[in-house]
């Protein structure tokens, strides 16, 4: 073959199988790739619900710590009263606002799997994220 036969094969572009290869490559690329992103996504949401319990149940410590009674008489309640926030009475922190940070009202929907509920009224972190909504 000479230099201008070389030269002629490349001015004519991809065939058709060698275009096949390239969609069939990028179908196994996208098939592995799009159950990733979505476990990835899905971890996201189970770690930023872990890390909102842990805030909740420091933030519950905290203030039975300084004093507050914290209202409600079942879980979702008093993880109700954590988020919006309360203040004790008298005291060193008397005057001291304890809410969890960066948790808006619209975060009271959420059922806090992490959030359990003891015999003795009290919140505390659950690893597991066994505990119910009610």
């Amino acid at each position: 073959m000479n230099r201008l036969q070389l030269t002629r094969e490349f001015r004519h572009g991809f065939n058709l199988v060698e275009l096949v290869v390239v969609v069939a490559i990028m179908g196994v690329i996208a098939a592995v790739a799009i159950p990733t992103l979505s476990n990835v996504s899905g971890g996201a949401r189970k770690a930023s619900s872990q890390r909102n319990a842990q805030h909740v149940v420091t933030i519950y410590e905290a203030g039975a710590a300084a004093g507050i009674k914290w209202p409600g008489s079942d879980r979702n309640s008093k993880i109700a009263a954590v988020i919006t926030g309360a203040q004790p009475s008298d005291g060193p922190f008397a005057g001291k606002t304890f809410t969890v940070p960066n948790i808006g009202g619209t975060d009271l929907t959420d059922t806090y799997p992490y959030i359990g509920y003891d015999a003795s009224g009290d919140l505390f972190y659950d690893e597991a994220g066994a505990q119910s909504s009610t």
